[in-house]
């Protein structure tokens, strides 16, 4: 079996996938996404498994050195994702990848345990009574959220109109299921007031991501959701690469912001 493996810091001539064979001693712990150690050259370099494949595209075949992290980094779905963007926006996928590694700052692989599942009985749901089409829309996102399917919906309306509303209670829905959610919003500026309503509706379970946020926040926020702490990211577009566990809705507030 052979691992294929992406350097963690590619160059132009090295931004490509090579191949390396996995020994018997590391076979157990060889997953995708994966950090590990090989020999490049003269050097040693760090890297990551993106997949595995049976035979090899050249004669000779190096060993992976180390497997460096217990537990995954990446996630299949995520190198999935990051494939698709680096091939839609021409980057390189370690590029891509590296958007969905833990802040800078701190060694990638001290964030992985195991998820701790949390309670949800806390939502508070207001005396808010919906309109016909408030009630609709909502319907309809309930009825794709409970099928898991994959759908887009609209809301329009003017400022004030009870958007938000709608789509909190959609948010409510998925975290009766146990699921996450990403809710984004055009600008940072946004955020403390979004903040307050969310942590209002739904207490503890908030994990904020901006770059206004210190190295320091943005880890503890990163790490929690992690750890399934927290089920609900809200930020700024960079938000959208936490690594939630089995995400339910995503919420792109004032869509129409050419900031996105």
């Amino acid at each position: 079996m052979y691992a294929q493996v992406l350097l963690a810091n590619p160059a132009r001539s090295t931004h490509k996938i090579f191949h390396y064979s996995v020994p018997s001693t590391l076979i157990e712990k060889a997953k995708i996404g994966s950090q590990v150690l090989v020999s490049f050259g003269r050097r040693k370099d760090a890297g990551y498994i993106v997949g595995f494949s049976e035979k090899a595209d050249v004669d000779k075949v190096k060993d992976i050195l180390e497997i460096v992290s217990d537990e995954p980094i990446f996630t299949e779905k995520q190198i999935e994702l990051a494939r698709w963007m680096a091939d839609y926006y021409d980057c390189f996928l370690m590029t891509a990848l590296g958007l969905m590694l833990e802040p800078k700052g701190k060694h990638p692989t001290s964030n992985i345990q195991h998820p701790k599942q949390i309670q949800n009985s806390n939502i508070q749901i207001p005396n808010i009574i919906l309109t016909d089409e408030q009630k609709k829309a909502l319907q309809e996102i309930g009825a794709a959220i409970e099928q898991k399917k994959t759908e887009t919906f609209l809301l329009y309306g003017v400022t004030g109109s009870g958007k938000t509303e709608v789509y909190m209670r959609a948010i409510a829905k998925v975290l009766e299921q146990g699921r996450s959610a990403i809710v984004l919003v055009p600008e940072i500026a946004l955020t403390p007031q979004m903040v307050e309503r969310f942590e209002e509706r739904f207490p503890g379970q908030i994990a904020v991501l901006h770059s206004d946020l210190t190295l320091k926040q943005r880890r503890q926020a990163w790490e929690a959701v992690a750890r399934n702490e927290k089920k609900i990211v809200l930020g700024a577009r960079s938000a959208l690469f936490a690594p939630v566990r089995d995400i339910g809705i995503i919420v792109i507030d004032e869509e129409y912001e050419h900031s996105y």
